[in-house]
C-alpha cells in the first residue's frame, strides 16, 4: 500500500529562497514563475507558460504555513482562464524534503502521486515535476529583474 510522506514542520520563511521572478524554457515554449514575498501566513506564487507569443497555461498557487508545516494549494488554467479539467477542488502540496537551498513537495492524492523538486544554485532555479510516474518534464529557470514589457523577450 502506497502511503504520502508526511509534511515536514515548517513555515514560509523556510521557503523564501523561492522569492523573485524566474524565467526559462521548457520543451515547449518558455516559462515563467513570479513567487513574492510571505506576508502573515500566506505567500502567492505565480506560473504562466508562453509558446508561440500565447499563454497557454496558468497556475496559481497559495502557500501558508497555519498548520504548522507548508502547504501549496494550486489552480491550473488554461491561457483563457478556463479550467483544463474540471478540476471541482485544487491540488494540495506539502512541504516534504527543505534544505537551505532546496525543497520538495508532494501531492495529497496518491492517484496523481504528483512531486516537484526545487533547487536554488545563485540565480539559477532547477524544478523538476513528476505526475504519476518519475519521468515529469524538468526545466530550468534563470532569475532576472521583471521585463520592462511582458512581450519583451530579449532577456532570453
Amino acid at each position: 500500500m502506497n502511503t504520502l510522506p508526511h509534511p515536514l514542520p515548517s513555515t514560509l520563511q523556510d521557503i523564501s529562497f523561492m522569492v523573485g521572478t524566474w524565467h526559462g524554457r521548457g520543451a515547449e515554449g518558455w516559462v515563467e514563475e513570479i513567487w513574492g514575498q510571505p506576508t502573515g501566513n500566506n505567500l502567492t506564487a505565480i506560473f504562466r507558460h508562453h509558446l508561440d507569443g500565447k499563454v497557454i497555461r496558468f497556475e496559481l498557487v497559495a502557500f501558508t504555513d497555519e498548520k504548522g508545516y507548508v502547504e501549496a494549494t494550486v489552480r491550473f488554467f488554461k491561457g483563457d482562464l478556463s479550467d483544463p479539467a474540471g478540476q471541482p477542488e485544487p491540488c494540495r502540496f506539502f512541504l516534504h524534503e527543505l534544505t537551505e537551498n532546496s525543497m520538495s513537495l508532494f501531492t495529497d492524492d496518491l492517484s496523481e502521486g504528483a512531486y516537484v523538486k526545487y533547487q536554488r544554485d545563485g540565480d539559477t532555479l532547477r524544478s523538476a515535476m513528476t505526475i504519476g510516474e518519475p519521468c515529469g518534464e524538468q526545466f530550468t529557470f534563470k532569475f532576472h529583474p521583471a521585463p520592462k514589457s511582458s512581450l519583451d523577450l530579449s532577456y532570453f
